[in-house]
């Protein structure tokens, strides 16, 4: 009956640890707009266009290919693609999967190595709670993913089977479930083949073979690794723009080799793992394209490792006492608390909104009717399900047809940055840039700096007009040169037949900065030519001088807000006009 309680115990125990991480996943992944691999962007429009959208290229990366099927899959089973609203809350649902389970695999190796069961659950709630950790796995998902594999193929192999069938059934399993994780994140093979080098070095694994035999396979597995690994090293360049900082990789690297010498030197049973993890901790170091997922897959063993030190620290042979396991679980809190205050969290927990609702919202009230946009599929996948017409959006990945070309441009990653920009939404990688298609890129530059010039020489000039009412701030955009020409226009003209306060040059093109001051807001509109007073008030009066303009002089819309008149143009603002 005792050890019956003590499975149910334990079970009881890893099923908290794996809802503890779940709920820490889900509550910080929110804040997280989009997951992303830079190379990844197109897994989930692929995924998701297996299941529901149809039409999408298979990417042409293994890993990528492999990853498509797993979230694929996922959807097929469990319909995920009904049940969320976008491409990215399908894939966080797959990704609370995939970490749920993570977590119970690593509680249930710590059991298997012998750790006692505070020690395997302070483990979990370290390797997968903190927000800096939960941040990168929700990021580099792909070394999530990989990690849980590799972790059920541990599992597989510390299982010892009577049958000698059933063992090399499971050991065939986990050198399957091995391989799928290094085809996802290659540099999750430098952990068993670490593993494994040590292994056969100290004589835990083959313990009759020779010096000789034992030199020659090692050898071997090194050459193996090497040739592998060197297409690999080709690209030792930092990303431009890393998910994860530098600060934290390189932080929870340098604690991991710490360990692992800590645990060599003082945990006898452990240490073929704390001596084979020391190359997968050494490629966090290194700034190449695979340092996030070296990171994410080391983590766990950082808490394993950290695990086996307290404990052993604490207890050594003896039998712990209640005192002791206090002490224990005491200890891996703190690392815990430590781990949520001290580690910088990702540059992209601090995003607000989602940028492809504000994206949506945007072409909604800034784009005529006939105006198109390409967009990326992902993208693409993301709008349509926000409200925003299929006829209006141009996926890139479609073959031309008979309509119109896009006018603009809707992409993450900023691969087009020398185009002309028109919005912008988001901040840090997961940004979304609204730029302008143009045939000449350094002609369409030269038209916008003199157009500029003379937006900025008119709106000066505009400004000293004494039917105007401006604020200093109103006067500095007049002056700025980002006014749009056709706006400027239409004030200049109408200020000579009507009176009126500019309350404010609105920005609606997501970032401050970002492209041209297309909206107004007036107010106090009075008729300065009583001859031309009519039945109308002033600022419907007004309003309909702005409506009734000719093309392209006409706003997109324009209309009353509280009393205060809002006009508004559409996107992109010509050139030509004014220079």
């Amino acid at each position: 009956m005792s050890e019956r309680y003590a499975g149910l115990t334990a079970l009881a125990a890893g099923v908290v640890a794996g809802a503890l991480a779940g709920i820490a996943h889900a509550v910080a992944a929110r804040s997280i707009p989009q997951p992303s691999g830079v190379e990844e962007i197109a897994v989930g429009a692929n995924a998701f266009g297996l299941t529901r959208l149809g039409g999408f290229q298979v990417p042409d990366s293994l890993s990528d290919q492999v990853l498509s099927v797993h979230l694929a899959l996922y959807n097929e089973v469990t319909s995920a693609a009904d049940r969320n609203a976008s491409v990215s809350g399908a894939l966080r649902e797959f990704l609370l999967v995939i970490v749920v389970a993570g977590a119970l695999a690593l509680f249930t190796l710590c059991r298997q190595l012998g750790l006692s069961m505070p020690t395997a659950l302070g483990a979990v709630l370290l390797a997968y709670v903190p927000p800096a950790v939960v941040s990168a796995q929700v990021l580099v998902y792909s070394g999530t993913v990989a990690t849980t594999w590799l972790l059920v193929a541990a599992i597989l192999l510390a299982a010892r089977p009577t049958a000698v069938a059933v063992t090399w059934l499971t050991c065939a399993l986990a050198v399957l479930l091995i391989a799928l994780a290094a085809v996802i994140a290659p540099v999750a093979l430098l952990l068993p083949i670490g593993v494994v080098v040590v292994a056969v070095v100290t004589g835990t694994l083959f313990p009759r073979w020779g010096v000789a035999r034992r030199g020659l396979g090692v050898a071997a597995v090194l050459v193996v690794l090497g040739v592998a690994g060197a297409t690999g090293f080709d690209s030792l360049d930092a990303p431009a723009d890393p998910l994860v900082p530098d600060a934290t990789i390189v932080a929870l690297a340098v604690i991991g080799l710490i360990l692992a010498a800590v645990a060599t030197w003082r945990v006898l049973w452990i240490r073929p793992l704390a001596m084979g993890c020391v190359p997968l901790f050494a490629a966090a170091l290194l700034p190449w394209d695979a340092q996030a997922s070296a990171l994410v897959i080391g983590v766990p063993i950082i808490a394993v490792l950290l695990g086996a030190v307290i404990e052993e620290a604490l207890t050594g042979l003896r039998r712990p006492s209640p005192a002791v396991v206090r002490g224990g679980i005491a200890a891996l809190l703190v690392a815990v608390t430590i781990g949520m205050f001290t580690l910088p969290a990702s540059s992209t927990d601090s995003a607000p909104g989602e940028p492809q609702s504000e994206l949506a919202a945007w072409l909604a009230g800034n784009l005529a009717l006939e105006t198109t946009v390409q967009v990326q599929p992902l993208l693409w996948v993301e709008l349509v399900r926000a409200g925003v017409p299929a006829e209006r959006l141009e996926r890139t990945d479609t073959v031309a047809s008979d309509l119109p070309p896009a006018v603009l441009l809707a992409e993450r990653a900023g691969e087009n940055t020398d185009l002309p920009l028109v919005a912008r939404f988001g901040d840090g990688p997961l940004a979304i840039d609204v730029r302008q298609r143009v045939a000449d890129v350094a002609a369409a530059e030269a038209a916008l700096d003199a157009e500029r010039v003379a937006s900025e020489q008119f709106g000066s000039a505009l400004a000293e007009n004494p039917n105007l009412t401006l604020d200093d701030a109103v006067r500095d955009d007049l002056g700025s040169g980002n006014v749009d020409s056709r706006l400027l226009t239409v004030l200049a003209t109408a200020a000579a037949d009507f009176g009126f306060t500019i309350d404010s040059f609105p920005r609606t093109n997501g970032v401050n900065e970002a492209g041209t001051l297309r909206t107004v807001r007036i107010s106090e509109v009075s008729d300065v030519t009583p001859a031309g007073a009519g039945a109308e008030s002033e600022p419907i009066g007004l309003r309909d001088f702005f409506r009734f303009q000719l093309l392209p002089y006409r706003p997109l819309s324009q209309g009353f807000d509280a009393g205060v008149l809002v006009v508004v143009y559409a996107a992109p603002s010509p050139v030509g006009l004014l220079s």
